[in-house]
Order: C-alpha cells, then sequence, then structure tokens
C-alpha cells in the first residue's frame, strides 16, 4: 500500500508556483498508481503557522511530513511524497527516523548544499542537502520529531550540474559523492557509489527534483531548470540500480511548477519515474516497518 503525501507549498505559500505542483500531479496519479494494482491513501500537510513566513512554514511543514511518513511506516506503507519544496526532505529523513542507518539518493540539477553564511539568495531551499547532513538550521531542524542528520558520506547526489563558486567549495571539502550528467550515460558510477555507501546505512530515501530531467529534450520542470540535464531513461536506469542495491524507503517528488510544463512532458515523465520506483521496489527487498534504528 502506498501513502500519498500532499505538500503543496513553496517558500511559505500555499498551492502557488511549485506549490501547485503536488495538487497537479496527485490528480492524475492516484488513478494510474491504482490501475497499476497499487492501494493508496492520500494526506495533505497544512502548516498551522499563522503567517507564511519561509523559514517558520518550512519547518513546521517538516514537522508534519515526519508524522505522515511515521504513521505510513507503521501502517505498512509505503511514503510517496509529492512536495513543492525540497526543504520537506527534512521531514521525510525524519519521519524515516534519519542518522546512521539512512543513506540519501539525491536527484537535482542544484546541490542544495549552501548555507545560510554561503548563499547570496538566501533561498531556503537551497540549503536542504545542508540541513540534512547538520551543516546550518540545527536549532530548527531539532524541531523536527526524529530528525537526526544523515552521514554526508552517505548522500549521493545525481544529475547536479548548477553550482554557484561558494557551494562547489562546500561540496569539495565535504563527503558526498556527486555524479555530474556526463558521468551519468551508463550505470557504472551509479553502481559504484551504492556499494561504496557506509554500511549501516541500509535503506535509501530517493529524493527527486524533476528540474533534474534535461529542460530541452524532457522539458523545464520550473523556472530554475537547468540546461545539459538528465533523459528520463537515465533518471529510470539509476534508479534501478539504487533499488537493487539497497532497500527503498521513501520516495519524494519535488519542485514541479504546472505553469512551466506547458506541453506536460515532465508531469508524464513524473508518472512513469514514479512507476519506476514502485516496480523496482516490488522486485527489490523491503524495508522493515518503523524508524531505520542507528546501529
Amino acid at each position: 500500500m502506498i501513502e500519498l503525501i500532499i505538500v503543496p507549498y513553496d517558500s511559505g505559500h500555499r498551492s502557488v508556483r511549485l506549490g501547485r505542483g503536488p495538487e497537479v500531479l496527485h490528480a492524475g496519479l492516484t488513478d494510474r498508481l491504482r490501475k497499476r494494482g497499487h492501494d493508496v491513501v492520500t494526506r495533505t500537510v497544512e502548516t498551522r503557522v499563522p503567517f507564511a513566513a519561509e523559514g517558520a512554514v518550512a519547518f513546521d511543514v517538516a514537522r508534519h511530513v515526519a508524522e505522515h511518513v511515521r504513521s505510513a511506516r507503521r501502517a505498512n506503507r509505503f511514503p510517496l511524497v509529492l512536495a513543492g519544496n525540497c526543504m520537506s526532505a527534512v521531514g521525510v529523513a525524519a519521519g524515516l527516523g534519519g542518522g546512521e542507518g539512512l543513506a540519501v539518493a539525491w536527484f537535482d540539477a542544484h546541490a542544495d548544499f549552501n548555507t545560510p553564511e554561503t548563499s547570496v539568495s538566501a533561498f531556503l531551499d537551497g540549503m536542504a542537502v545542508s540541513v540534512l547532513t547538520g551543516r546550518c538550521w540545527t536549532a530548527a531542524a531539532a524541531t523536527v520529531p526524529g530528525f537526526r542528520p544523515v552521514q554526508e558520506a552517505a548522500c549521493i547526489l545525481l544529475g547536479v550540474r548548477d553550482l554557484d563558486d561558494a557551494e562547489r567549495r562546500l561540496l569539495d571539502e565535504s563527503a558526498v559523492t556527486i555524479i555530474g550528467p556526463p558521468r551519468l550515460g551508463d550505470t557504472s558510477a551509479v553502481e559504484v557509489a551504492v556499494d561504496g555507501l557506509p554500511s549501516a546505512a541500509r535503506a535509501v530515501y530517493v529524493h527527486l527534483d524533476l528540474d533534474v530531467l534535461d529542460p530541452t529534450s524532457v522539458g523545464p520542470a520550473n523556472s530554475f531548470a537547468a540546461p545539459s540535464g538528465l533523459s528520463a531513461s537515465q533518471v529510470s536506469r539509476a534508479l534501478r540500480v539504487i533499488a537493487a542495491r539497497r532497500d527503498l524507503a521513501a520516495l519524494t517528488v519535488s519542485a514541479y511548477d504546472p505553469a512551466v510544463d506547458a506541453s506536460d512532458t515532465v508531469r508524464e515523465a513524473a508518472f512513469a519515474l514514479v512507476a519506476d520506483v514502485l516496480d523496482a521496489r516490488r522486485t527489490g527487498a523491503r524495508v522493515p516497518n518503523g524508524p531505520i534504528h542507528n546501529g
């Protein structure tokens, strides 16, 4: 069974820009999943924050996401999160238990590895992986029940190609693995990276920001889409490699702006990739219910 968790927020605002994406994807995805034989339960996240400040909303959303993910796993349901922004990943990781037991496969045109000290834009979403790995916003992240930083050595960034200089320096000093588009022509780099993950990280959370896709050959997922991205088949092959080597604990599909996807090609690619992940999970090992404990 699948728990479809809808997170319709972008930069603190509900159902605008990328915040519309989860609702648009949900409209077609549920029926497709049911036709493929999946039972689907849907939950929608609603923030309790009275004023739409980006940071306050982002971490409140993460707290709700963590609750839903934790509840889904206890009920033996696979958490499939449709999110406007990438910061929702903090809640997913927390709901999974985080820490040494979890690896993250992060598909994105951007590394999201800035910190408040390096970010010129101050865009919180550009810091999501830094928050996940405990580099910044540590006090706010600690308010998300179950959150434990993920090891940098357990993070693989796939399809990343749009980096600023300060962010690149942070990555060079980190233990994060980066597999750019040129290395994804075949699956060997993914195989090596997944096989090299810390042994304690027995489960993997897949985060799929749709702007990892090439905006020319597939279509632009949002206004931040960068050129020279991945084909849908490259993403699919990488997902299958990951599923063959680690247990899939959860999937997020994020950062889809339907206003930019005029031909609906990105939406269709997203549906196909979700199906790929779920098919791969069916043929692979299952993650035990409940949190992923460190050990």
